[in-house]
């Protein structure tokens, strides 16, 4: 056991340790928008994440939500997702699909910097 730096990976492998992973874990105290978690949910990986950071929106992790300061909170939420499939892998894959795409995301872009520019009109 032990932690491994891996750099210099190719998408393909990261997609490859992301569907071959039992669960993917995301303690993180300092966060921006939390790419990774929201990687390995659409790719159905069981996915744990950190709730004190811009991530506690991704509500669609619904339980798997967690306080990464607290470590017995943490080793539950593996055990119990290395024991039973208590989330929606597919549901959840699918929310962010239709939520994180460029349609919506520049639509919701284009009607924010409209709506700025109606109060300079």
């Amino acid at each position: 056991s032990g932690i491994v730096f891996l750099t210099n990976i190719s998408n393909e492998d990261i997609i490859a340790f992301y569907k071959n992973a039992s669960i993917a874990v995301y303690p993180s105290i300092a966060e921006g928008f939390g790419i990774p978690p929201l990687e390995s949910a659409i790719l159905k990986t069981k996915t744990l994440c950190s709730n004190a950071t811009a991530m506690a929106d991704f509500t669609f992790f619904g339980d798997n939500l967690f306080n990464p300061e607290n470590l017995e909170e943490l080793k539950n939420k593996i055990s119990l997702n290395l024991k039973l499939n208590i989330i929606d892998t597919v549901a959840v894959s699918e929310i962010i699909r239709k939520k994180y795409n460029w349609k919506n995301i520049s639509a919701e872009f284009s009607n924010h910097v409209q709506s700025k520019f109606q109060s300079f009109i």
